[in-house]
């Protein structure tokens, strides 16, 4: 390896580098042309995290809600970029508050489902709740592997977001929305959300499935192309913030 080579990768830490996705994405990184894979972090390592925090560039947490929140409080004493793609928290506001704070110093991404497809997704059902008035009935269905532990899913809580952020901004608050959102534990299943606008005399459904973790992986890996490429400022970002640039060229252009 030439010495300018090495000079420009940028070192990346996994924390959860042994669940699944953590091995995808240390499969991906170790052949990735722009970053060396550092130290990483599981709960079975010897390696403590704040070691891993220090020495790397950029940090990947696909953990647990606990491990976060461990790793938020290192990173406010020394700020380094992060991807978060770890769930369950959606509820606590003190994970929340320091990823906010953490975002005033270094590029912060968060996003439960870094799929193309579940952005494509959120995006039209954003379009969707704008065209269907209070007259359709909404409903979000849900279902993964029967081991993922946080029900209802994040990525379902965001199209949740998603239509109710559209129809606000569309009808105003007149028209505040009733979800009917179900889950379910089955199988082996990656990941499947369908949202459905139902009328009386119709049904439109917008499904997004999910056939191997490998999209999320691929999800992860384009945004570290921009934090890297673009060199993003300092800000709390979403996978749909990240992927609006690459919608507006392509639908627009």
């Amino acid at each position: 390896m030439r010495v300018a080579d090495s000079i420009m990768k940028k070192s990346v830490g996994l924390i959860g580098n042994t669940g699944r996705m953590g091995g995808l994405l240390t499969e991906a990184l170790r052949s990735h042309p722009r970053c060396l894979l550092g130290k990483g972090f599981s709960r079975r390592s010897q390696t403590l995290l704040k070691e891993v925090v220090l020495e790397n560039d950029i940090l990947i947490d696909f953990s647990a809600p606990e491990v976060t929140e461990t790793l938020m409080d290192i990173l406010l004493v020394t700020p380094k970029p992060v991807i978060i793609g770890t769930t369950g928290f959606s509820d606590n506001s003190v994970i929340r508050d320091k990823l906010s704070l953490l975002s005033e110093y270094v590029p912060v991404i968060f996003s439960p489902n870094m799929s193309l497809g579940a952005y494509v997704q959120r995006r039209l059902t954003a379009c969707a709740a704008k065209l269907f008035d209070a007259s359709y009935d909404v409903r979000i269905l849900e279902t993964h592997h029967r081991t993922k532990v946080d029900a209802i899913s994040g990525t379902a809580l965001s199209l949740a977001e998603a239509i109710c952020s559209a129809k606000k901004d569309h009808f105003g608050d007149e028209q505040e929305p009733c979800i009917e959102m179900f889950g379910s534990r089955v199988g082996n299943i990656f990941g499947e959300h369908e949202v459905s606008f139902v009328g009386k005399n119709e049904r439109f459904v917008i499904r997004h499935e999910a056939f191997s973790r490998q999209t999320f992986s691929d999800g992860v890996l384009i945004i570290l192309r921009k934090i890297m490429e673009e060199r993003l400022p300092a800000g709390y970002y979403t996978s749909d913030v990240l992927y609006e640039s690459l919608f507006q060229e392509v639908v627009f252009d």
